[in-house]
């Protein structure tokens, strides 16, 4: 249809002369024989009065002709909870300067969506200050967006939208933009945000990294609003810190790359504290942790680029340990490693040098081969809108149609 038009006399969106009111575009992030297809025209092309369309079937994709990206967002990632009929993963994913949902499937083989798809941006960055977590409110995915800078702290929402999935030839539900539901101002300098769920409520277990200040929050049921509780310090250095439930029940647990030092914890009774349970527990030293939830059971992936190794293990039923089901080495090359189930299986999707990716099953072998990101070439002015195909004309495409052959 695209090139169909293309034959009637249209062009493309992305080369209106007003675009500049409206979208960003990105030439270093573009291949340069794909250039031409981003001039904008300054005259020579009617827009017949009207307003642009960001998903006009004549405008290209945010990553059209785009070029290697370096940025995988890697550093900050949540599973989101699985839309009803569906067993497709979705990712929250978040890094400098990216905030971005994505949507996971390992049973298509086209190339064209290459087994993961941007399905829209969380929250415009300014600065690259930021960090996530995630928890519901509900049933609905909710998470925090915090500057560690300036301690402004957004509450979001994740909204559901439809996406075109080109292994199916069909539009698909997935998470396609963030919902801004209230702006608030916090301590600065927060570097762990540990959300949990007690009773009613949503805990979050706030946590200074440098300096060991620690900061109880809870949030209201409308998830608009919070309350302060207990602060105080503990000792810095915490780098692994999250929370877990057994039997309905909130449990913690935190780890020391640079020590070896981890301890587990019970949430008291008030929904705020804790009591460790083992203070002297050490493990290796230079683990990155990465938790995860497979079949009801807390698990976790500790793995560690420098010397290859990785060792999975299972958190005791007790909430007062771990069990290793299993050690091994990692392949060459790899950046980060981030576990995600889909019925019950567990994947990883790893991260690998020249900024290529690849979905690894637990037994490492490789779940297709690896793949290159892209750039996005173009970026939106507006936040209420995002970049993308339709499948066919809008009414304002119809109305130029029969403008142009009467």
């Amino acid at each position: 249809m695209h090139e169909i038009l293309h034959a009637l006399g249209f062009r493309h969106e992305h080369q209106r002369n007003d675009r500049d009111q409206h979208l960003t575009v990105l030439t270093k992030h573009i291949l340069p024989e794909g250039r031409d297809n981003f001039e904008e025209y300054k005259s020579g092309m009617s827009s017949y009065g009207t307003s642009y369309d960001y998903n006009s079937i004549m405008h290209y994709g945010a990553e059209g002709f785009g070029t290697e990206r370096t940025d995988f967002p890697t550093q900050q990632v949540m599973q989101l909870p699985n839309i009803a009929g569906s067993s497709v993963p979705h990712l929250f994913l978040a890094t400098t300067g990216r905030a971005e949902f994505w949507r996971v499937d390992l049973t298509t083989k086209s190339t064209a969506l290459g087994f993961v798809a941007k399905t829209g941006q969380a929250l415009p960055i300014s600065r690259d200050n930021h960090y996530y977590a995630g928890y519901e409110i509900k049933g609905k995915p909710h998470f925090i967006q915090y500057n560690f800078i300036t301690g402004k702290a957004r509450m979001c929402r994740a909204d559901k939208g439809k996406v075109f999935d080109p292994g199916r030839s069909a539009d698909v539900d997935a998470y396609t933009k963030a919902h801004l539901r209230s702006e608030t101002q916090w301590e600065k300098r927060f570097t762990q945000i540990v959300p949990y769920l007690f009773g009613s409520h949503t805990w979050l277990l706030c946590y200074a990294y440098g300096s060991g200040y620690f900061r109880w929050k809870r949030i209201s049921q409308s998830g608009l609003k919070y309350t302060d509780f207990a602060s105080g310090k503990w000792g810095s250095g915490w780098d692994s810190f999250f929370s877990f439930e057994i039997a309905g029940h909130p449990y913690v647990f935190r780890y020391n790359s640079k020590s070896g030092r981890y301890q587990f914890g019970k949430i008291k009774a008030a929904g705020y504290g804790f009591t460790i349970f083992d203070k002297s527990g050490r493990w290796a030293t230079g683990w990155k942790i990465r938790p995860y939830v497979r079949k009801g059971r807390t698990h976790m992936l500790l793995y560690n680029l420098r010397t290859l190794s990785y060792s999975l293990k299972r958190i005791d039923a007790s909430g007062k340990g771990a069990t290793v089901l299993r050690k091994g080495k990692l392949p060459k090359d790899l950046l980060s490693l981030v576990p995600f189930v889909r019925d019950d299986d567990t994947f990883l999707l790893a991260k690998a040098r020249g900024n290529h990716f690849a979905f690894l099953n637990l037994r490492l072998k490789g779940y297709p081969a690896f793949r290159t990101l892209w750039e996005d070439g173009m970026t939106t002015l507006e936040t209420k809108h995002e970049i993308g195909q339709r499948d066919g004309l809008s009414e304002a495409g119809i109305y130029a149609l029969k403008a142009m052959y009467g």
